[in-house]
């Protein structure tokens, strides 16, 4: 079980936010947001609940106008830095944010 919110508008991050405080509930094990910057994606994520992994201080002022969070929770492999997210792939201007629930059990054929 996991929690996954998106905004677009603006103050996102703040939105997003204030999104997974609400969905709390689904994941206490990391938390993250990721956000649209003018030429980059910025990724912020931690362990923890919501109000540890991510300082509304820091989300607040960065002026984005999208952003996609999560709350964790693992169902299998138990606790790992790496299952934080969301995740960021891709390069240059081909990146993208990705957030999910479940796992993707086919990553290595994938890479």
């Amino acid at each position: 079980m996991c929690g996954i919110a998106a905004f677009f508008g603006p103050n996102a991050p703040e939105v997003v936010y204030r999104l997974l405080i609400e969905l709390q509930h689904r994941g206490q094990e990391s938390a993250g947001i990721a956000l649209l910057g003018a030429e980059s994606i910025r990724c912020l994520r931690s362990r923890g609940l919501v109000i540890e992994a991510l300082s509304p201080a820091k989300l607040r002022g960065l002026g984005s106008r999208a952003a996609v969070g999560h709350v964790r929770y693992s169902t299998t492999g138990g606790f790992m830095d790496e299952g934080a997210q969301p995740i960021v792939v891709g390069s240059g201007r081909g990146r993208v944010a990705v957030a999910f629930n479940g796992n993707i059990i086919n990553y290595r054929e994938l890479g």
